[in-house]
């Protein structure tokens, strides 16, 4: 047994909703829970370390395919961002496919503060907490944080280029949520055939809808936009897109696309 794909980021971009489309193909066996957070573990493989064999026992209980269900597919935000995760999963398989959904950076910050908030684990007011970040020097050198890394988690070019010196670029696939949101049978087909699997109707329109007490203000919004233009126009260029509509302040989004934990 071994695991083909993972969704691996980036967080609250809509990677819930993606792992429920993945889960109605009759080919695909995804783990359960979604999140397995397995090589993320830097307490299992630093004990691990001295045999330089990780212990993939751990792992593979987490995946229960049935006869039709030929490959195997987990759904864990983090390992796109996490120092390691990338080539430990290389180690692990280095032909597995990667599946990265990008959200419009700014917003995606904002879903993050909400989502900690909501957690208890942010008492800050959403300007205060990305200044702190910014200040306690979040993403420098390997100084990163599960919890408060809102700004970080969004430098989706350099993540991209860390992940591209470990695999090559042909085995990742690379998307926006709103292509997810507003076009799910054609994105949903285009990584059925990324995956070399028949296509699959699903059905994901439920899943885009998480409310946020307040809106994000117009203010800062700028403040982001200013902040993430050079990443953002850094990742224009490594995937030639265009992604001129996230630095536009006029209408900031008061919709989370997912629950994705970490």
């Amino acid at each position: 047994m071994q695991v083909n794909f993972l969704v691996c980021g980036a967080q609250k971009s809509g990677t819930t909703a993606l792992d429920h489309a993945l889960r109605q193909h009759p080919n695909i066996c995804m783990s359960t829970p979604k999140e397995t957070h397995f090589f993320d573990d830097d307490a299992q493989f630093e004990s691990q370390s001295k045999t330089n064999q990780p212990d993939y026992t751990h792992y593979h209980p987490h995946f229960k395919p049935t006869p039709s269900q030929t490959i195997l597919g987990e759904s864990t935000p983090i390992y796109m961002y996490w120092n390691n995760c990338i080539q430990r999963i290389h180690t692990y398989n280095p032909a597995m496919k990667l599946i990265i959904i990008l959200r419009n950076p700014i917003e995606r910050a904002y879903s993050h503060w909400n989502m900690e908030t909501a957690r208890g684990n942010e008492f800050e007011p959403f300007l205060d907490a990305i200044k702190r970040e910014q200040n306690l020097g979040i993403g420098t050198n390997t100084n990163q944080s599960r919890i408060t890394s809102y700004l970080d988690r969004g430098n989706y070019a350099k993540q991209l280029t860390h992940i591209w010196s470990i695999f090559p670029k042909h085995q990742t696939h690379i998307l926006k949520t709103e292509s997810l949101r507003d076009h799910p049978s054609q994105t949903m087909s285009s990584i059925f055939k990324f995956l070399d699997l028949p296509n699959a109707p699903i059905q994901t329109d439920h899943l885009f809808a998480h409310p946020y007490p307040e809106p994000m203000t117009k203010e800062i919004f700028a403040h982001l936009a200013d902040h993430f233009t050079p990443s953002i126009q850094h990742l224009e260029s490594l995937l030639n897109w265009d992604c001129s509509q996230w630095l536009s302040p006029s209408k900031p989004s008061n919709l989370g696309p997912d629950s994705s934990k970490k």
